[in-house]
């Protein structure tokens, strides 16, 4: 039943938002029609804008203590959406269908082979996104981050967060996604709800990006289907999509963000591409909620922002202004409201570390801003340990966009695999690794070779304004570049830039005699970006042994804990690890534990210094630093509990 309230009021929250934005753009625009639709613009800030407001709705009552769990009032707040926004969202439906409408008579024409290996791809990637859509785990990292502070998000009972800094505990700087995961689990303890709203932001990727495509310029059917292939098997989409991590989230803020600035770029209106640059701040802002990382864009996004600002003559500036006001009345408040609590973490962070950052360093620039900075990791080494090695600073971002978009970092590992076999192979190895990151098949994956398109096809751009989107993206890859080069970090720009080359009049069929060497290399790029999309396909179904296929098959109940369980050993095994017994939570003390649980039930429950993956094993209570510092106030409600090597449970001091 909870399960089911939830899920009514999040869809209903989600429309109404959709709807309403979309009603704002058909008021503000309609004089000024610059795009063919906004539906699926609308539906992801939409989606944007309800996942906001409810990780803040999360994240202002855990200030104060509170653990919000009750699903009674979600039920008339369901119903109330729906009766005011009854009207808004019967437009917006009858919009969207005579889109999907359009949509389908498409599809319907004649498939050619090219298509149907392309379709093939995408029901691969289908299958296997499927797979680790029904297991809790299918990424280490979501161990000990990212969902880990979920669930420990989720267990704070009446402890607030400030408390929860005062026993030496802390939250990352940009945690915006956990508490909107965290608000999941309170309300329905339900991990695969969980994903499946990561499963719908790679749905609103999709389409916003077919959308983007045709807004931009056009897409073919064909074109339009490649583009979905090509994002499903890249490597940084379908390991981590559907896992515990929140990329896909900022995959999707960023696209979105981009969108806006594409659209205002376009727009010759002056207060319409305020309003759109008004949109990718807001954007921008949400996304370095669940990625510090998003401050580029962000930055660009003001940036443009205030330079068109300056370009607006005052009169016009406040009449716009003040009807832009009258727009959304009251939701300026909710912006605002939002906004803030965005940067709570932030706070708690400088107040108790002395860094707005944490749990990273602040990078060089910023340093002497914060010299007394606590962090865990340093900016400076964490980008030497990920970075291109031996490189000359001044090509280092043509070599990094190089080596990303041809996958050189899987190469690197195929090669060093089978060094001993050839003296060839051993040389191209060597030199691999000399320039490769120190830390391997971690930071650099790959973008596709579909991104180098736009950059073969200016030729092509009539409208001299996309020449300026073109520009925007390559700035922000630049700097993504002598950054720290985590691929999947530029996974929105690289996209961006695939989606730009695909809306231009880009023809499969090449006219050798007219430009011989030009079309040659445009023939190769191509050729590159098909055989990639098909091995990386392959990659993802050659990766499902290395998942607990076999328990979530064989097992006669589903169980979390023991998929959990599975998949830790399984990486161990395929890492190497030496069998350490702490690695591997046993069911031993997850009946133990369980026990505690329904033992202590009205009392808070702290288990100090246990691994950070012991928290998938538990539905209550804490893991703590092993030295804490509870006060008095808690102290009288608080039982501390310690694990040894053979993972026995004992009461602790507190």
């Amino acid at each position: 039943m909870n399960l089911f309230v939830f899920i009514s009021f999040y869809i209903s929250l989600w429309i109404s938002c959709s709807s309403s934005i979309f009603k704002f753009f058909e008021n503000v625009f309609q004089n000024h029609s610059i795009t063919k639709k906004q539906i699926f613009l609308s539906l992801s800030l939409g989606f944007i804008f309800s996942f906001s407001s409810l990780a803040s709705f999360n994240l202002l009552f855990h200030l104060f203590g509170i653990t919000f769990s009750n699903n009674n009032f979600l039920i008339p707040t369901t119903i109330a959406l729906v009766l005011l926004n009854t009207g808004r969202i019967k437009e917006f439906f009858f919009a969207g269908y005579s889109d999907l409408q359009k949509i389908s008579k498409n599809f319907t024409r004649s498939v050619d082979p090219l298509i149907s290996i392309i379709l093939l791809i995408i029901i691969i990637q289908i299958f296997c996104l499927f797979i680790r859509f029904l297991l809790p785990v299918s990424h280490g990292d979501a161990l000990s981050q990212y969902f880990y502070d979920a669930l420990q998000i989720s267990r704070l009972e009446n402890l607030s967060i400030s408390e929860y800094y005062k026993i030496g505990a802390y939250l990352k700087t940009d945690s915006l996604a956990s508490f909107f995961d965290a608000l999941i689990i309170q309300l329905t303890d339900n991990w695969i709800l969980v994903r499946g709203v990561r499963f719908l932001a790679l749905i609103l990727i999709l389409l916003s990006s077919l959308e983007m495509a045709a807004n931009i310029g056009s897409i073919s059917l064909k074109r339009g289907i490649l583009l979905i292939a090509v994002i499903l098997t890249l490597p940084d989409v379908w390991d981590i999509s559907l896992s515990g991590k929140h990329d896909v989230y900022v995959f999707l803020f960023e696209l979105i963000g981009i969108y806006n600035v594409s659209l205002s770029i376009l727009a010759k209106d002056k207060f319409i591409k305020i309003i759109y640059l008004a949109f990718s701040i807001f954007v921008g802002l949400m996304s370095v909620g669940i990625r510090l990382s998003s401050l580029y864009f962000l930055i660009l996004s003001i940036i443009l922002f205030v330079y068109n600002l300056f370009l607006l003559p005052i009169n016009l500036y406040f009449n716009n202004f003040l009807k832009f006001l009258s727009s959304i009345r009251i939701s300026i408040f909710l912006l605002i409201g939002i906004i803030v609590m965005n940067f709570a973490i932030c706070y708690f962070n400088l107040k108790y570390f002395s860094n707005p950052f944490y749990w990273i360093s602040p990078p060089d620039s910023l340093k002497s801003i914060f010299p007394n900075a606590i962090y865990v990791f340093d900016y400076g080494n964490l980008k030497k340990l990920l970075e291109l090695r031996n490189v000359p600073i001044f090509i280092k971002p043509i070599i990094t966009f190089f080596y990303s978009t041809f996958g050189i970092e899987p190469i690197r590992y195929v090669f060093n695999k089978f060094k001993d076999f050839n003296s060839l192979i051993l040389i191209i190895s060597n030199y691999l690794n000399f320039i490769g990151p120190k830390s391997m098949m971690v930071s650099i994956h790959s973008f596709s070779p579909f991104v180098v398109l736009p950059f073969l096809g200016i030729k092509n751009f009539k409208n001299k304004r996309k020449i300026s989107i073109l520009i925007f993206i390559t700035i922000w890859i630049l700097i993504w570049s002598i950054s720290i080069p985590y691929t999947r970090v530029a996974l929105a720009s690289s996209i961006s830039l695939i989606i730009l080359g695909f809306s231009q009049s880009i023809s499969f069929k090449f006219d050798f005699q007219k430009y011989k060497y030009f079309d040659i290399f445009k023939s190769f790029i191509i050729s590159c970006g098909f055989l990639y999309t098909i091995l990386f396909s392959f990659w993802s179904l050659s990766y499902l042994p290395d998942l607990p296929l076999k328990s979530l098959i064989n097992d006669q109940v589903y169980s979390r804990t023991n998929l959990t369980r599975e998949y830790i050993k399984l990486q161990n095994k395929i890492l190497n690890k030496n069998p350490d017994i702490n690695l591997v939570p046993s069911k031993k003390f997850e009946m133990d534990w369980k026990d505690i649980e329904q033992t202590y039930a009205k009392k808070r429950l702290f288990l100090k210094g246990a691994p950070k993956r012991y928290g998938y094993f538990m539905k209550k209570g804490l893991i703590t630093p092993e030295k804490i510092k509870v006060t008095k106030e808690l102290e009288s409600n608080t039982i501390c509990f310690g694990i040894d090597q053979n993972q026995m449970i004992s009461k602790r001091a507190c």
